[in-house]
């Protein structure tokens, strides 16, 4: 088990900190503002096996790059409370290690679905269902150290990713109701 627990991390700009971070409005005086958004749905993570195609819809611990069939996990955050052309300061994912935490040097490469309204996981055989989807071209590769198995720390946090969310963030279509998918 390599992960469990996964939830995005950002802040942006023009923002005070919030009680509720679902209530966004932005409060006179602006400031930055930090918003941890869990998946609020076990069905909104899925692993695809990278050579037979199986998808499998909320497992217990997301497997990421487990041999002998390597994985690709896709995490689906909806209702991402980001307005429209907000700065975005910081964003990465950040993981509970698992049980088994990783051996040697992995390296990810982590990607967005191009879609502001990215659907739900379809389970299947051979379905090929996250990496079916079309990706963005930005990626931030992670190459993660030794994971403490039960806790969060900098192994287990990805790199930036402002680099992707700050682009879909631009885009004519956003709004705080839209769902953006990670693939790692």
């Amino acid at each position: 088990e390599w992960c469990m627990y996964p939830r995005i991390r950002f802040m942006f700009a023009g923002m005070e900190t919030l009680v509720d971070p679902y209530n966004v409005a932005p409060p006179p005086g602006g400031g930055a503002h930090d918003i941890i958004q869990a998946l609020t749905n076990a069905s909104d993570t899925a692993e695809q096996g990278i050579v037979d195609g199986d998808t499998r819809i909320a497992p217990a611990s997301l497997d990421l790059g487990e041999a002998p069939d390597a994985q690709s996990v896709g995490l689906r955050f909806v209702n991402i409370p980001i307005p429209k052309n907000a700065t975005i300061n910081t964003a990465y994912l950040e993981m509970e290690a698992g049980t088994n935490p990783n051996s040697g040097s992995p390296t990810f490469s982590i990607k967005l679905q191009d879609s502001l309204a990215a659907p739900a996981f379809i389970a299947g055989t051979a379905n090929f269902d996250i990496s079916s989807r079309t990706l963005r071209a930005e990626s931030v590769s992670w190459s993660p150290a030794s994971w403490t198995a039960g806790q969060i720390t900098a192994a287990s946090t990805t790199p930036s990713l402002i680099s992707l969310l700050q682009p879909v963030v631009n885009l004519a279509g956003w709004s705080s109701t839209s769902n953006t998918l990670v693939v790692v």
